[in-house]
């Protein structure tokens, strides 16, 4: 995707280029003139989400260990001065050109001269404040990882609670193990499954999503994964014992990821109970390929 947008914000930059060096010949002509302030706030649209995504990807890179976080760093304040020119910029051609930033669908204004000057104030915020802290904290040695992310929630050895069953982690190497302990619900049931969401540490990705069927058919089954993890359900001791392999290859960070697990359970009436961990209030409306997940469904993971 970063190299996409990229390539897209490069073409429209330089057919606008092209476009600025005969643009005068159309002064005084209203509608001329209109239609260059769109050209050129297209532009800067363009410019706009080719550069945000390029900032993420270069934090990412950062936070997992690639390359200099100094260079980064470097890289990121550039691209964040980018910002504040392109917001003034747009604010200017808002003024100029009242039609932009309006919603039709929505019939509202998406952006406006406000909004994008008062973006460009947090991002200088930004520059003033967060850059020279996130320096200094480099000369001290620490890593950005520490400076920018919260420690990790979970760790590998440690059994962790949730209502109505239990579970913990463990890494070797070669495979990330969760096993998981489940009370058994009493009733008739039409589904009773315990779901894992696997992802990168950041959540930036869709997380694997790997399913295990407690009830009415017991199947040892695993999907997602492309097939690559492997799982087991069984009785022991009164309750679902559950256990999945991850492969390490499959997942993005060689120290860290993030888990969440729930348990869902559907009566023969339709209804459904949710169990998370971690716990929280969370919407199951599905959206297209994401269906009901939310990055605050896991929590991160050290290895």
């Amino acid at each position: 995707m970063t190299v996409l947008t990229r390539q897209l914000s490069d073409a429209w930059n330089a057919a606008w280029e092209k476009f600025r060096t005969f643009a005068g010949e159309f002064a005084g002509d209203r509608a001329r003139e209109m239609d260059s302030s769109l050209i050129e706030a297209l532009n800067c649209q363009f410019l706009a989400g080719a550069d945000i995504i390029e900032f993420y990807f270069r934090r990412n890179r950062m936070l997992n260990g690639q390359g200099s976080p100094a260079a980064a760093a470097d890289a990121l304040e550039q691209l964040v001065r980018k910002q504040i020119a392109i917001s003034d910029r747009m604010a200017e051609l808002c003024e100029l050109d009242p039609r932009l930033g309006y919603h039709s669908e929505a019939e509202v204004y998406k952006y406006f001269p406000e909004k994008l000057r008062w973006r460009s104030k947090a991002l200088r915020y930004l520059l003033d404040e967060e850059f020279p802290k996130f320096r200094q904290g480099l000369a001290q040695g620490r890593s950005p990882s520490e400076l920018l992310e919260e420690p990790p929630r979970l760790r590998c050895g440690r059994r962790y609670e949730a209502e109505g069953y239990s579970w913990e982690a463990a890494a070797d190497g070669s495979f990330l193990k969760i096993t998981a302990d489940l009370d058994k619900i009493p009733g008739e049931k039409a589904d009773d499954v315990l779901t894992v969401f696997v992802g990168d540490r950041l959540a930036a990705q869709r997380p694997w999503v790997i399913n295990a069927w407690l009830e009415p058919t017991r199947a040892d089954a695993v999907d997602g994964m492309r097939g690559c993890a492997t799982g087991s359900v069984r009785e022991l001791d009164g309750r679902w014992h559950v256990e999945f392999f991850i492969p390490l290859a499959l997942l993005a960070d060689a120290d860290c990821c993030r888990v969440g697990l729930e348990r869902h359970v559907v009566r023969l009436d339709g209804s459904v109970t949710y169990f998370h961990f971690p716990q929280g209030e969370y919407n199951h409306d599905a959206r297209l390929q994401f269906g009901a997940y939310t990055p605050d469904m896991m929590a991160a993971l050290k290895f």
